[in-house]
């Protein structure tokens, strides 16, 4: 079991990473325009460009690990006699301090979005860093409440 330990640090490590650079990148929008026109095109699909690859990669990454996972979820499922989660992690909720951080980020996060739709009154340079910081709060939720993060947290207590 310390092999499946090892491999979800991993994995762990590599998705938040993809997952971080993939929203850090949308901080730098509002400061395309400051280039020349040449410039500011080639920084924009550079921006895009990282956005969705990051984007892209982090998913196939949760699907590498989701697979790899499986067998460890059958062992721990079938050794503790717990019931195997019916919903993804996106879906689950937690009342651990920690997680109720995310959960606050995330819902700040989206009242200030749509209070500046109605009514701009936060810069566009502040914005899209909360907008940032609003999806990767999302991305780390669906992580830490999904069934492969309580699997690891198990497997880890157990030495």
């Amino acid at each position: 079991m310390k092999n499946y330990v090892k491999q979800y640090q991993i994995y762990l490590s590599v998705i938040l990473g993809v997952f971080f650079c993939s929203a850090f990148s949308l901080s730098f929008i509002p400061w395309i325009n400051r280039f020349p026109e040449n410039v500011e095109t080639k920084l924009a699909y550079c921006i895009a460009s990282v956005f969705w690859l990051g984007l892209i990669l982090g998913l196939v990454m949760v699907g590498l690990m989701n697979g790899k996972m499986r067998r460890a979820r059958a062992k721990v499922y079938s050794s503790r006699k717990m019931k195997r989660p019916r919903h993804s992690g996106f879906f689950t909720f937690s009342k651990e301090p920690w997680k109720l951080a995310i959960y606050f980020v995330i819902c700040t996060g989206i009242v200030l979005s749509i209070a500046d739709l109605v009514k701009t009154f936060i810069p566009t340079k502040i914005m899209f860093p909360i907008i940032s910081v609003t999806y990767f709060a999302m991305v780390l939720h669906g992580i830490v409440d999904g069934k492969n993060f309580k699997v690891f947290q198990m497997l880890k207590s157990e030495g």
